[in-house]
């Protein structure tokens, strides 16, 4: 149950980001928080069609999953693109 709380908190920071942003519910992506064999937690940022654009690195505990999903939200909308790639 307290997972189920935590994604709908995270959907609803997300909604009112995008809402604020003028864009409809159809254009929100979401979170997925996953435990993978090594036995660390990991989040995926999906699109709306289900594709997968960001994947964390591994995390101890589900809490620190948690504090990087909202650090990341944090961020997104302020972080400057700084281009390192060197033309060929």
């Amino acid at each position: 149950m307290k997972t189920f709380f935590i994604a709908i908190c995270l959907m609803a920071v997300t909604f009112i980001g995008y809402t604020s942003l003028g864009l409809s519910s159809s254009a929100i992506g979401h979170y997925e928080i996953l435990v993978g064999e090594d036995k660390l937690f990991y989040f995926q940022m999906k699109t709306a069609s289900g594709e997968t654009i960001a994947r964390s690195p591994g995390y101890e505990t589900r809490h620190e999953v948690m504090k990087g999903i909202v650090r990341l939200q944090e961020n997104a909308a302020t972080n400057q693109i700084i281009d390192l790639a060197r033309e060929k």
